[in-house]
């Protein structure tokens, strides 16, 4: 209830600091194509943006929402992706969805979160058979809406790591393709792993469900975290085959 508003007010000042510093990512966020800092701008919902063409196909839009949220003002502009040479723009296509993608999971936390606490207040919190499942089945979307800002984030400053000063294939290191794939392949490996292990014992974790507040754990169960995705017997049958 506290955290996402304050998540989403940070978010709205950092596109302070785009604006300023990284106007070819905000005009890739936005798909704006038009040169020229003349508003009032629209904020195009969905299009599907292309860069050859430089335009936006099957676009809907609304009017001057954009100049509100970007500049504050009803009628503020801000430069296009067409002010900018085609070197130095970012590839648009990955940046708009990913930002709507970040967005859109943004506000349905922000009702998820608004709808238990008022569940909360009223006392009824585990009674909505809707909210619960809705829960149940919404607890991934942070970490969606994290990788959604990170490939905005990275996609969106390219073609330089540090913007105006040093460009992303003069950063490249020289280590070979080989050993990069190498390293690659191990991460995606050991975090597989790591990942499959923590969402398969989340997972039971959610579907057990809560279970009465006890002061100590029941007898043969041990204290650890793993209980609560385990039942008695399992547990101290595992004990004791351990013990034989």
């Amino acid at each position: 209830v506290v955290l996402v508003p304050l998540q989403i007010f940070v978010g709205d000042a950092s596109g302070d600091d785009v604006l300023r510093y990284q106007p070819a990512k905000l005009a890739a966020i936005e798909a704006k194509w038009e040169a020229g800092t003349e508003g009032p701008v629209p904020l195009v919902l969905f299009a599907i943006p292309s860069d050859e063409d430089e335009r936006n196909y099957f676009e809907i839009s609304v009017p001057r929402l954009a100049s509100i949220i970007v500049t504050k003002t009803w009628d503020g502009g801000f430069e296009g992706l067409k002010d900018f040479a085609v070197d130095d723009r970012p590839p648009v296509l990955l940046p708009f969805f990913a930002f709507r993608i970040m967005v859109g999971l943004g506000v349905i936390m922000l009702g998820l979160a608004y709808w238990g606490g008022i569940s909360w207040a009223r006392g009824n919190l585990g009674k909505s058979r809707l909210f619960l499942r809705l829960a149940s089945w919404s607890w991934p979307i942070g970490f969606v809406a994290v990788l959604s800002g990170w490939v905005v984030a990275e996609v969106g400053r390219q073609p330089w790591v540090a913007t105006g000063i040093l460009r992303t294939v003069d950063a490249a290191s020289p280590i070979s393709a080989s050993q990069v794939a190498t390293t690659l392949v191990l991460f995606v490996i050991v975090y597989g792993i790591v990942f499959s292990a923590g969402l398969i014992y989340m997972n039971r974790l959610i579907n057990k469900g809560p279970g009465p507040a006890t002061a100590t754990p029941p007898e043969g169960l041990p204290s650890r975290p793993l209980t609560g995705a385990t039942g008695p017997e399992e547990t101290t049958g595992s004990a004791a085959t351990a013990g034989g």
